[in-house]
């Protein structure tokens, strides 16, 4: 029994206790109603049966240092070419990254030391480096520590992967108006993806190269929901380029590499990653990793004497870049993140380079960025430059939010 004269200090205690209770019990809620509004099908009954695990973490082979050696020897002819790469000035969402996430991985390529740069590669997905890009330390913690959001996370995968499924033709679209409803989550992934595979005339592979990384597990490897994203617009741009064989393809902001990954699956070789310098190095080191034997040409190296081969490069060198070279220029999650005055510096020198399309697929939700920014909306961008014609526009198909746009170059 608490004495009376403890009773007061008692009730504030408990009273504290209740309000963080509460706040935690609102937060949640939140956080459950944002991870519900992600997930766009339907499931009646019992969650889907689903598989998830987290990469083990990976100790640097010969191959992983020497890939890494190539990955610092051009990160540092980028430096000396172009000093100011090392040390972003205008005020965008990847400055924000670079200054809080990138201060680990810019110190171990300064030391120049291939072994640790390796080490680092390869468990990038649990590092700084790659939030905003993959997975990074953020979502590798909350991964590691809660079965709840390896189950939401393993299911946004699989929602997705559904969606492509649909959109290909494997699945039937769903009508809540009649007809079966809630059920295309239920089916089973590896029978799913089999189909997929007949359907698409490609094998798809996840590469097992990134310790850390958190996923669905399946018959082609532990799927991460932007293999999904990365995989339809690969499809995209084969089904936009008329199946030509000679196609060549620009993509401004990579992320890791993966939609390159998946075009050279649909028989795209002759292609070009611009990105960050330090975002380079991630992608140079995936492409690499997960293509042996591919013609894979990091900034400096020599490329091949007939030209085809994936290139890797920093975003100020699409100035170098011929006229007309390029079939189609994709930008995916990028643009909207990125300071406007290099959106339409990019903009201007993708109509100088591009014979044909501006593929776009970016979300539209002019999101607060410091005290007085806001990300960008990629078509009006494109209006204010000028020379686009806009041919379609609707809802991306895998993913909710974001708009598909095609532009042909005037």
């Amino acid at each position: 029994m608490i004495p009376k004269w403890g009773q007061p200090v008692a009730r504030r205690a408990l009273g504290a206790i209740r309000a963080m209770l509460d706040r935690f019990g609102i937060a949640a809620a939140q956080e459950r109603g944002y991870r519900r509004r992600l997930v766009t099908h339907a499931f009646s009954g019992s969650i889907p049966r689903i598989r998830t695990s987290i990469a083990r973490e990976r100790e640097p082979t010969d191959v992983d240092i020497g890939i890494a050696t190539r990955v610092l020897d051009a990160w540092h002819r980028v430096i000396k070419a172009y000093p100011a790469a090392s040390n972003q000035l205008v005020d965008d969402v990847w400055t924000g990254l670079a200054r809080h996430y990138h201060g680990e991985l810019l110190a171990l390529l300064e030391k120049r030391n291939p072994r640790a740069v390796a080490e680092y590669l390869c468990n990038m997905s649990r590092h700084d480096a790659t939030v905003g890009i993959t997975q990074g330390s953020i979502e590798f913690r909350k991964a590691s520590a809660s079965g709840h959001y390896r189950q939401w996370g393993g299911l946004l995968v699989l929602d997705r992967l559904v969606a492509l499924a649909e959109i290909v033709g494997v699945l039937r679209v769903e009508n809540p108006e009649q007809g079966r409803w809630a059920q295309n989550l239920h089916v089973d992934i590896d029978e799913l993806i089999g189909k997929l595979e007949a359907t698409l005339g490609i094998e798809i592979v996840v590469p097992d190269i990134e310790g850390g990384l958190f996923g669905l597990d399946s018959k082609s490897g532990r799927i991460h929901f932007r293999d999904v994203t990365a995989l339809y617009a690969a499809w995209r741009i084969r089904a936009l380029t008329d199946r030509r064989e000679a196609v060549s393809i620009c993509e401004i902001g990579g992320g890791i590499g993966r939609v390159a990954y998946y075009c050279a699956k649909f028989g795209i070789d002759n292609y070009v990653i611009y990105d960050l310098p330090l975002v380079n190095v991630l992608q140079g080191y995936f492409l690499v990793r997960a293509m042996p034997g591919a013609r894979i040409v990091l900034y400096g190296e020599q490329r091949p004497a007939d030209g085809r081969a994936i290139r890797v490069l920093p975003g100020w060198a699409l100035s170098d870049a011929p006229p007309k070279a390029f079939d189609l220029v994709l930008n995916q999650d990028s643009f909207p993140e990125i300071d406007s005055s290099a959106v339409q510096a990019y903009l201007r020198e993708i109509r100088r380079t591009t014979r044909a399309h501006l593929l776009s697929i970016n979300h539209e939700a002019e999101t607060p960025i410091g005290e007085s920014g806001k990300h960008l909306v990629v078509s009006n961008v494109i209006e204010e430059v000028g020379g686009f014609d806009r041919i379609y526009r609707f809802p991306c198909w895998v993913r909710a939010g974001y708009m598909e746009e095609l532009y042909k170059v005037s």
